[in-house]
């Protein structure tokens, strides 16, 4: 009883009362006034920015709604002990409180700001043309970064030094990169993939000894299904180091190759299949035109090599062979109707 009139200092009875009654009374007031918040307040505004369409805005409402709510809760908790005559050394722990609260409060906002849950991780991804991936990842350093920060802050008011915690996270840091160095390497080669997108998942690539369709792309690893149907995995950091042919991306496809004419074929007949050929491609639909080229290109031992070079618009494998077949089939009749021979050999370049 007597710790209690020290806390509170030497009131009578009937001050004590009446302060009591005028705390009761804030206190309620503050539970209406998040009511009227709550109810009222947030749902005008929300109606407000829905018309505006301000997306960011609406999600920053979102994300702080319930800190707010417990933000006046706690404002009118504080105001009520600082009313009652409590002693100086109570008062003084009762800011600390509250200000170790609001550090909470907006903190909170900030992790539920940053959490994938809310649209901003949409707005991110458009604005900056991040890989969906890579969402979560910032999400959690974000909201990684905001707790340590709640946790500095908050222990910094009651009187802990700090310096040797942040000091402590950086050695810590350091050594946790030399153990994972590989890990680490990996991470951010994966990291690279996905903002700079040399491709993505469903792209044919050709990288180093492995060519095939990408599966999976992870902070890891990328996962690539080669042609014989075996799931390669490469380290990123694999990737990283390597150039990457991006087979999906091509806005053509070449395709250059050499028939061989017997050798004993007259200029006239050599001169009049290179035109039908030439003419075979200019028509054949799916090709461009302007970059069909056939010439007489060389001597070689017992042939009169032809040089054919054309592109197809199409960048689909299954649908260049069958282009590839039907045209080489053409060019067969076209020499057959010319009563010429092929040379036994044939030289492909690709």
């Amino acid at each position: 009883m007597e710790s209690l009139k020290n806390l509170l200092g030497s009131s009578s009875a009937s001050t004590i009362t009446k302060e009591a009654i005028v705390a009761l009374a804030i206190i309620i007031g503050f539970i209406t006034l998040e009511e009227i918040i709550n109810g009222f307040v947030y749902n005008w505004v929300s109606r407000s920015l829905k018309k505006t369409n301000n997306q960011s805005m609406d999600n920053l409402l979102n994300a702080f709604h319930k800190p707010v709510q417990a933000f006046v809760i706690i404002l009118g908790i504080y105001l009520t002990l600082r009313y009652l005559p409590f002693s100086a050394q109570a008062d003084l722990a009762f800011l600390t409180i509250f200000r170790s609260s609001l550090i909470i409060i907006v903190c909170w906002g900030l992790y539920r700001f940053c959490d994938i849950d809310f649209i901003i991780a949409e707005d991110l991804k458009n604005r900056m043309s991040l890989d969906p991936i890579l969402i979560p990842l910032l999400s959690k350093i974000l909201r990684f970064i905001i707790i340590a920060l709640a946790i500095v802050l908050v222990a910094n008011e009651w009187g802990f030094n700090v310096n040797g915690f942040v000091a402590g996270l950086g050695l810590g840091g350091f050594a946790f990169a030399l153990a994972a160095k590989d890990m680490l390497a990996n991470i951010f080669a994966g990291v690279v993939i996905l903002m700079e997108k040399p491709f993505t998942v469903g792209e044919r690539i050709t990288t180093g000894k492995v060519q095939g369709i990408v599966e999976d792309i992870s902070f890891r690893s990328t996962r690539i299904r080669a042609g014989d149907q075996s799931l390669v995995t490469v380290p990123n950091s694999l990737l990283g180091n390597e150039a990457i042919t991006n087979l999906s991306r091509m806005d053509r496809r070449k395709v250059s190759f050499y028939i061989g004419l017997a050798s004993d074929t007259n200029g006239a007949k050599v001169q009049v299949v290179i035109e039908k050929i030439r003419q075979m491609l200019m028509a054949y639909p799916g090709l461009q035109a302007d970059n069909s080229t056939v010439s007489f290109d060389s001597f070689n031992g017992n042939s009169l090599d032809i040089l054919i070079t054309y592109y197809t618009e199409t960048t689909n494998n299954d649908e260049l062979q069958a282009i590839k077949q039907n045209i080489n089939l053409k060019i067969r009749d076209i020499v057959s109707s010319e009563s010429v021979s092929l040379a036994v050999l044939t030289k492909i370049l690709y």
